[in-house]
C-alpha cells in the first residue's frame, strides 16, 4: 500500500497525524480479521504451527487496534 501524499491528507479535513492514526487503526483491524481466517485455514488443514502463529499475530494486532483507538480518541476530543 502506498502512502498518500500530504495533499490527499489535507482533503480529508483531518490533520495528517490524525489521518495516519485512522489508517493504522483500519489496517490493524483488517489484519485481525485476515489472521483469524488464516488461523482457521491452518487448523482446518492440520497445520497447528501456522494456526498458532496466526493467532499470535492476531493478538499482536489487537493490541495495535486498542492503542490506535486510545490515541485517536485523545486526538478527536
Amino acid at each position: 500500500m502506498s502512502v498518500p501524499d500530504a495533499s490527499t491528507h489535507a482533503s480529508t479535513g483531518l490533520r495528517n497525524h490524525v489521518y495516519d492514526l485512522v489508517v493504522l487503526l483500519q489496517q490493524a483491524a483488517e489484519d485481525v480479521v485476515r489472521y483469524t481466517a488464516f488461523a482457521a485455514d491452518g487448523r482446518e488443514g492440520g497445520d497447528e504451527e501456522l494456526a498458532s502463529w496466526c493467532e499470535e499475530l492476531t493478538r499482536s494486532d489487537r493490541e495495535v487496534v486498542g492503542r490506535a483507538k486510545r490515541l485517536l480518541a485523545q486526538r478527536l476530543t
